[in-house]
């Protein structure tokens, strides 16, 4: 019979699962948005054009936001990828490309965030 203090934990896990849903499509909008808009900027712009500092400054920070999400999100990818050998095969049931390359990623259990994490 579990206790008390277990079944409270199985609620709260529960009541967990669905708080990371629908992140990917969120993102997937956003950035969206950020390329319509970058491209939008791009368009605007000739080699010699003079932008406030202020909008120099954001387009610099969102190129640093950007390229450290996407530095993020390729380190973790590659964690994902199973290790392959070179002419094909099969890797834990995962396919193998001709090249070694991974046929499919794995998906990842997502990390509990350092702040719910039981100590």
């Amino acid at each position: 019979m579990k206790s008390f203090k277990q079944i409270l934990e199985a609620i709260k896990d529960k009541a967990d699962e669905g708080e990371y849903d629908y992140e990917g499509d969120m993102a997937k909008s956003q950035l969206r948005s950020i390329i319509a808009n970058s491209k939008r900027i791009h368009d605007m712009l000739e080699d010699n054009t003079n932008l406030p500092e202020w909008v120099q400054s954001k387009i610099t920070l969102a190129e640093d936001y950007i390229s450290t999400a996407s530095n993020y999100m390729q380190s973790e990818m590659t964690e994902e990828a199973p290790t392959t050998n070179v002419g094909g095969g099969e890797i834990d049931g995962v396919g193998v490309g001709a090249q070694g390359e991974p046929g499919v990623y794995l998906k990842r259990k997502k990390k509990t965030p350092m702040f719910k994490r039981k100590i």
